[in-house]
């Protein structure tokens, strides 16, 4: 990761803006929207190594000057999907192949 860190800076023209725009190392809650509700399924878990990994390539970069940390934000990010089948193609997606160990299922029912 740092070293695609060097080759970004690398190409950016001078003044260039890199955004580092990633979901939030959380687990997620995964339900049903009622109009008037919403009922929790379950809580899809994620393995966070890469995105550690990426905080520490980021903060690399900024210690040695070849980026500057202009502004942080954080954001809601709410995915809507319309059928269930929906949901379990985006399940089947999310699983990462490296790592089918963390949570076979992806859900905690």
């Amino acid at each position: 990761m740092v070293h695609a860190l060097y080759e970004t800076h690398r190409a950016l023209k001078d003044d260039g803006l890199l955004f580092d725009l990633r979901p939030a190392s959380v687990n997620i809650t995964v339900g049903i929207l009622w109009p008037d509700r919403f009922e929790a399924l379950g809580l899809r878990r994620y393995n966070f190594e890469h995105d550690y990994a990426a905080d520490i390539a980021v903060g690399a970069v900024l210690r040695e000057g070849r980026f500057v940390l202009e502004s942080t934000a954080e954001f809601e990010f709410q995915r809507h999907l319309d059928a269930l089948n929906d949901l379990f193609c985006w399940l089947d997606e999310n699983q990462k192949p490296e790592d089918p160990e963390a949570n076979p299922h992806l859900l905690d029912l």
